[in-house]
């Protein structure tokens, strides 16, 4: 009959590599989204054009209160307390690295109460506009364990000075010695004609006395006693000798139990 097919031609193309390959993108991104979505840690995607949200994992509304539909019609600027707004802004504005250190910012919960946060931000293509993926940690517990830390180093600073106390740090694996002003002063120095080492002040220890400073140090360094104290003589700038009381503890220790850093204090007993 007219116009019947008598023949077809064609050809057959193996797109078994393109398929697998497309399964493994599609697998890859799933692992991707389970990362992103169960991390302990609070992550959000944003625009960096409209500054909106584009994604948010569970522990960032847990962390901050919101449910996702309410946290997905916000903006990066409704997240931060206004004050801080103008820097955002100007931060943003910026020349920011692919991975960004962001540094300390405080966020606004839902019940209004504001936190800081430390921020990294890495730079992501999402649904194809440029983005930015944050990741941020609550840093409260930190910056008060610091704030406290800095009070406490404080008072004891004032105790010290009141006391006319000398103090001494020492880097025990480097020889390292960081001292007041007041330590030095006891023999005669400033701290700027001191060596900050532990062989400087060793010759500067009486030769009848250093048998016994040496012993007591060793034994409290092995652990054989919980602190070292000791009162001895120094010799002075001048050549004079001048009686000291030096009381001191290990403070770090590395995991072998060997001793890292030790620190205390210097009183002037000369009579």
């Amino acid at each position: 009959e007219q116009d019947q097919p008598i023949r077809i031609a064609g050809t057959t193309l193996d797109v078994t590599e393109r398929k697998l390959t497309e399964i493994k993108l599609a697998e890859g991104e799933n692992r991707y989204r389970l990362l992103f979505d169960n991390n302990p840690a609070s992550m959000w995607v944003y625009d960096l054009e409209t500054l909106r949200i584009l994604a948010v994992n569970d522990a960032t509304l847990r962390e901050l209160g919101y449910s996702r539909d309410e946290f997905m019609r916000m903006t990066m600027i409704e997240l931060r307390p206004p004050e801080e707004v103008p820097r955002l802004l100007e931060y943003l504005r910026g020349k920011l690295s692919r991975i960004q250190h962001a540094g300390i910012w405080r966020y606004r919960r839902r019940d209004g109460s504001l936190f800081p946060m430390e921020i990294i931000s890495h730079e992501i293509e999402l649904a194809g506009h440029p983005a930015r993926l944050a990741l941020a940690l609550n840093v409260t517990d930190r910056l008060g364990a610091e704030a406290a830390l800095r009070s406490s180093q404080e008072r004891m600073a004032l105790v010290i000075e009141a006391a006319n106390l000398g103090y001494w740090d020492w880097d025990v694996r480097n020889d390292h010695i960081v001292m007041n002003a007041r330590a030095a002063e006891m023999a005669g120095y400033t701290l700027d004609e001191v060596e900050p080492s532990l062989r400087f002040w060793a010759e500067h220890v009486h030769p009848e006395d250093w048998p016994e400073v040496q012993q007591v140090m060793e034994d409290h360094l092995s652990g054989r006693t919980p602190s070292y104290q000791t009162e001895h003589r120094i010799r002075t700038k001048s050549g004079d000798w001048k009686w000291v009381l030096q009381a001191g503890r290990v403070t770090e220790h590395s995991p072998d139990g060997s001793s890292l850093r030790a620190t205390g204090i210097q009183l002037d007993i000369d009579a």
